[in-house]
């Protein structure tokens, strides 16, 4: 049965262990063409999320309206709390330092767009960015997160004996 695995990586000799100054050429020949497509594979994720980026504006607009409204007249009234509550917690690239929002699938597809998003929103606001922390538990679980998603992408091809 075919595997559906996006990438299926060649098992090669490590450099080290590599006798032929062709088949070590080979090799990382292969190497570069698995990183070529892996990277590839990457930057369609990051493009696919820009193209739904804040989708929840568009879903709940009405809400959206109705809490803009409110808020208008009342700093922080009812209807703004929920829309923003459903708004950042539906949309996986708002998570805070404090990790209030984060998601356990949290990866680096989240972090460059909640880059950025804080990048456009700011300068489209004031002309100016404010920096936001990430704590190291956060990135660290974004990269565990990360190569896991890679991971079950991954079939390896067993090199011949």
């Amino acid at each position: 049965m075919p595997s559906n695995k996006k990438f299926k990586i060649k098992q090669t000799a490590t450099t080290i262990s590599c006798n032929t100054k062709s088949g070590l050429k080979n090799q990382i020949k292969s190497h570069q063409r698995d990183v070529r497509s892996m990277m590839k594979w990457f930057s369609e994720q990051i493009e696919q999320r820009g193209l739904i980026h804040d989708w929840t504006k568009d879903k709940f607009f009405n809400t959206m309206w109705e809490g803009f409204e409110e808020h208008r007249k009342i700093k922080d009234g009812a209807k703004w709390k929920k829309w923003c509550k459903l708004h950042i917690k539906k949309e996986r690239h708002h998570f805070t330092e404090d990790d209030t929002y984060l998601e356990q699938q949290t990866d680096l597809v989240d972090l460059i767009e909640w880059v950025c998003d804080t990048c456009c929103a700011g300068m489209a606001r004031n002309g100016t960015y404010t920096y936001r922390k990430i704590s190291s538990k956060t990135l660290q679980l974004i990269v565990k997160n990360t190569v896991d998603k890679i991971l079950k992408e991954v079939e390896i091809i067993k090199k011949d004996r």
